[in-house]
């Protein structure tokens, strides 16, 4: 100790030797490893639960070094430090998840719990030390007794139920790692109060900035002045540098926290909403703090929904601002007291510790979490500390059987938490458990219901402690059960949304999750809830447009598009990707090539898209060129394409289609022909195919593709009906047969009867030919087929192959009739009479002209059964 210390009354810390518990020591720290270890224990090898762990470590690249780019490992554990995690800046705590991702490559998890229990252990030593060493110096007379009341208090504080979910899950280490740089940075401050000098003082600033990096603790300066001001006193804690140089350090990482958060301040982006103002949400939240710190009981849960009753008329409020009052006044008288001056010192820790994540500042904390209040306890235990020790009285009896007493309290209340923070760490490292306890903690909240629905879906994508007990399917149907009930408690209470955004949010947030499990009608009634709330809102039309889309409803969601994209704002980060779903919607929904290529131009335009939503982009453009722009600029587009990516199957597909559509039937066939060898039953190639074929008079090439796909999807009756149809085509003589066959299963289908239809020509009798079309009418259209556009282009091309006798024009003119070309029908079947007058079809071409293509007749075709 320096000469000024001592002119200020500093006495020197006792040495250890000088108390009569010194052997018991090592006892005493064991016991609070080994407790610690017992009630982190269970569920060590739990997968990694939902949220935080999977965003900042299973999923961090940082962590696992999975993803572009590729770098040393060294190199990227340099640049961890050079970039935000999300929006904290948490270096070091991504580093030791880094660290031990790489040396334990099989049960990373449960080494990275026990890690965390560890750090614990060692947390709760450390904060021994740093109460003992504070009680010697702010109760110098009781210097005797304090390190037994500071293992006192220190076995609270590292059993305490209010602190589990900051040692077992939810990537605690934040706070864990911060803890054990501050208590080691104020070991090492005292040290440098003590013996004056900068040599401990750097060391406690090297402490300090560690504990920053890993989560900031940037009311610590007030701490510190605190302690500087009772031990030095006030005037000399003012003139101190090392109080300055550590508020610096505060409000360099005071600026950094709020420049990286500033998009979590902003309250009108924050997913839930919030009630009261600032001052109110601290006040609750300093009442839960405190419930549960005094009564750690069933209440305590990973997580604390939003006060709705939140306000200057909320009793609680007042309960809170009432122990914050009593907490000040409590400051002032004993700030004043020389024996007392401590207790101001661990209320000044407390609060300073609380006030950065509590509801004063912005949005990040909603409400309270018991992990927030890890270092603000132990200010709370120094205050207990300090009116424990002057409650112990002077005479040395007294004292020692007060602390005995003491000290058999903590190791009971200790045995009595064991078994409750075992059943806490049991439930902290399950996301379902930890939903199930909130959801039975707040039953009618329709936020905490839409909270559980998501720990349903996440045991569901995951494997998770309850994923043996039913099929992954189970869960999805409790997920939906789950949505059903939050949507129900929506309408029952609506006091749990602050305004029409918020209630509109819930809703659309409940269209999207029904609409990810398939519940298609369910996302479109609560879009529809949500349109209830805000109507103008571009995520309810979207959220409109999708559950259209999904359902079918291609009109409905044409028109909601169309909706999106005038309210859309130009700014709009998805505004690239809505219209690039739009263009898709048109043009493969609506045939509409044309109007889908502006919104293909347009998504490009907005330079949101890129990798692979650019590549469709680009594809879809080119796609709508050639089929109704100019088609050299398509196939540009594509070869493009083809050229950075020459195994692209849709750019290759574009170039196929160019060239069938320029006529360019061997070209057009030979690209087919090779996508089929890559994929036999792409339903776009084998159409394709089958058009080139057709021209080139190849039917059996086509037909050999089709029975490829059937083969490949034998429940396909797409495929089955293509196959008949082309066999037919191809004059196969297994063409009737397979018709019969799928007529036994399907009467009507299409292509069946239209086959059947071939092979009546083929026999010689027209009438039979007319009655099968008409059959063919009876049946439902397959998907993209146009059954009877490409049946008149069949018997067309057939006829000028010489593969049909010229009856075939008979039934060529009634499909033409159908489509509204009259006068070609007539003129067609007048020519056929003119050279065939005494055919075999020349009696139904007689009828036709004298029925069915009369003149303003309209009707089927001759109503003759096939025989």
């Amino acid at each position: 100790m320096n000469a000024s210390d001592q002119q200020a009354g500093l006495s020197p810390l006792p040495s250890p030797s000088g108390t009569p518990f010194r052997g018991l020591y090592w006892v005493g720290g064991l016991a609070i490893v080994i407790a610690v270890v017992v009630a982190g224990a269970p569920a060590l090898d739990a997968p990694w639960i939902q949220g935080d762990e999977h965003i900042f470590i299973v999923n961090n690249p940082d962590v696992t070094g999975v993803g572009p780019p590729t770098k040393p490992t060294g190199n990227r554990w340099i640049d961890i430090f050079l970039h935000t995690h999300e929006d904290l800046y948490q270096p070091l705590t991504i580093l030791s998840y880094a660290i031990e991702w790489k040396l334990w490559p099989e049960l990373r998890v449960m080494h990275i719990r026990v890690t965390d229990v560890l750090i614990h252990a060692i947390n709760a030593l450390l904060l021994w030390a740093v109460l003992a060493a504070l009680l010697r110096r702010l109760v110098p007379d009781r210097s005797a007794m304090a390190p037994v009341v500071a293992w006192t208090l220190a076995v609270v504080w590292a059993l305490h139920p209010m602190l589990v979910t900051a040692y077992t899950a939810d990537m605690g280490r934040t706070h864990l790692l911060a803890a054990t740089f501050t208590l080691l940075s104020l070991l090492a401050h005292l040290r440098a109060i003590e013996r004056g000098g900068w040599g401990w003082f750097a060391l406690s600033f090297l402490a300090l900035l560690c504990a920053m990096l890993n989560k900031p603790v940037v009311g610590w300066v007030v701490v510190v002045f605190a302690i500087e001001a009772a031990l030095l006193g006030l005037r000399r804690a003012l003139r101190s540098p090392r109080v300055y140089l550590v508020g610096l350090m505060c409000v360099v990482f005071a600026v950094l926290t709020l420049w990286t958060t500033r998009e979590s301040l902003e309250l009108a982006r924050w997913k839930l909403p919030l009630f009261g103002d600032p001052l109110t949400r601290a006040a609750v939240g300093m009442w839960i703090y405190l419930r549960n710190f005094v009564a750690p009981g069933p209440w305590l849960s990973a997580w604390v929904p939003p006060d709705v009753h939140t306000g200057w008329g909320y009793p609680l409020v007042w309960v809170g601002l009432g122990a914050l009052g009593i907490g000040a006044v409590a400051v002032l008288r004993t700030a004043r007291n020389e024996r007392l001056r401590g207790v101001a010192v661990g209320l000044v820790w407390c609060v300073a510790m609380w006030l950065p994540v509590s509801g004063l500042v912005g949005a990040r904390v909603l409400a309270a979490q018991d992990r927030y209040f890890y270092l603000p306890m132990a200010g709370l235990l120094l205050a207990i500390g300090v009116g424990l020790l002057r409650w112990a009285g002077a005479a040395q009896p007294r004292v020692r059987r007060r602390i005995f007493g003491i000290c058999v309290l903590a190791i009971v209340l200790g045995g009595m938490a064991l078994p409750w923070d075992r059943q806490l760490t049991r439930m902290s490292r399950s996301t379902l458990r930890r939903a199930l306890r909130v959801a039975r903690l707040h039953p009618d909240d329709p936020r905490v219901m839409e909270y559980l629905a998501a720990a349903y879906d996440f045991a569901h994508d995951h494997e998770t402690p309850e994923s043996r007990e039913g099929p992954p399917e189970m869960f999805l149907g409790k997920m939906a059960e789950t949505l059903e009930r939050a949507a129900d408690l929506a309408e029952q209470h609506p006091e749990y949304f602050a305004d029409d955004h918020s209630r509109a949010e819930f809703h659309r947030r409940l269209s999207f999750d029904f609409w990810r499990i398939g519940r298609y009608e369910q996302s479109l009634a609560q879009a529809r809830r949500a349109y209830d709330f805000e109507p103008d809102a571009p995520t309810t039309w979207l959220r409109l447009a999708h559950g259209y889309r999904a359902l079918g409803r291609w009109k409905d969601a044409r028109a909601a598009y169309e909706k999106l994209t005038q309210v859309l704002p130009p700014d709009d980060s998805t505004r690239g990707l809505r219209l690039l779903e739009f263009a898709d919607l048109l043009l493969n929904r609506f045939n509409d090539p044309a109007e889908a290529l502006k919104y293909y131009r347009a998504a490009q335009a907005t330079g949101q898209l890129n990798g692979r939503t650019l590549q469709v982009a680009i594809l879809g453009a080119a796609r709508c060129e050639v089929l109704a722009g100019s088609g050299r600029d398509g196939f540009q587009l594509a070869l493009a394409v083809l050229r950075g990516d020459p195994n692209n199957l849709s750019a290759a597909q574009i170039v196929a289609l160019y060239h069938l559509r320029s006529h360019h039937w061997e070209d057009a066939a030979r690209i087919y022909r090779e996508l089929l060898r890559r994929m036999a039953n792409d339903y776009e190639c084998l159409r394709g195919y089958t058009n080139a074929c057709a021209q080139l008079g190849t039917w059996a090439d086509a037909a050999s593709a089709w029975q490829r796909a059937v083969r490949a999807e034998p429940d396909n009756v797409t495929f089955r009906a293509w196959a008949v149809w082309v066999a037919a085509c191809a004059g196969s003589d297994a063409a009737q047969g397979m018709a019969d066959e799928l007529l036994e299963r399907r009467p009507h289908n299409r292509f069946a009867c239209l086959a059947r239809m071939l092979v009546a020509l083929r026999a010689g009798d027209p009438t039979a030919a007319v009655a099968w079309l008409r059959r063919a009418e009876q049946g439902p259209a397959l998907p993209l087929a146009r059954e009877y556009v490409r049946a008149e282009m069949a018997l067309r091309l057939l006829v000028e192959q010489k593969k049909l006798p010229p009856e075939a024009t008979l039934l060529r003119a009634l499909l033409l009739a159908r489509r509204g070309d009259g006068d070609t029908a007539r003129g067609l079947v007048t020519k056929y009479l003119q050279e065939n007058p005494t055919g075999p079809g020349a009696h139904v071409a007689r009828e036709l002209l004298a029925n069915e293509l009369r003149p303003g007749a309209t009707g089927s075709a001759p109503s003759s059964q096939p025989g």
